[in-house]
């Protein structure tokens, strides 16, 4: 069953098919509810939730100040993924760029999605910091 997390970004694009190839066709998630008539999708990936609206200037959006592209800036995702390296390939594929001389670790890319937030995806490990 479908659990919804206690916190969940909504990210305001401009068209939402074309964010769904980005979503769910090189990042993996999967739609787990979808309002097309609203231009609205609710994504998941292993617990990882993002809810995707489309602008609308006639639907009486909530929006706290006027937009204007790139959507997103100044926000970083950081996504926990089973593996790193399928998305980096279905990304390059798809013709979307790292973002410069995007750090890569052992666990860790981070990737820009063009007119949109910072991502960065990792494995989840154990770490000992003494949080």
């Amino acid at each position: 069953m479908f659990e919804r997390n206690k916190l969940v970004p909504e990210l305001m694009v401009t068209r939402l098919d074309n964010s769904l190839v980005f979503w769910v066709d090189c990042l993996g998630f999967k739609i787990a509810y979808q309002r097309p008539e609203d231009g609205f999708a609710y994504l998941d990936l292993n617990g990882a939730q993002v809810m995707l609206e489309q602008v609308d200037p006639d639907a009486g959006q909530w929006l706290t100040a006027s937009l204007s592209k790139p959507f997103g800036r100044g926000i970083n995702l950081q996504i926990d993924v089973e593996a790193v390296t399928p998305i980096m390939e279905r990304l390059a594929r798809a013709g979307f760029p790292l973002f410069g001389n995007a750090k890569t670790t052992g666990i860790e890319r981070q990737m820009w999605k063009p007119a949109s937030a910072s991502l960065s995806f990792r494995i989840p490990t154990v770490i000992s910091s003494g949080w």
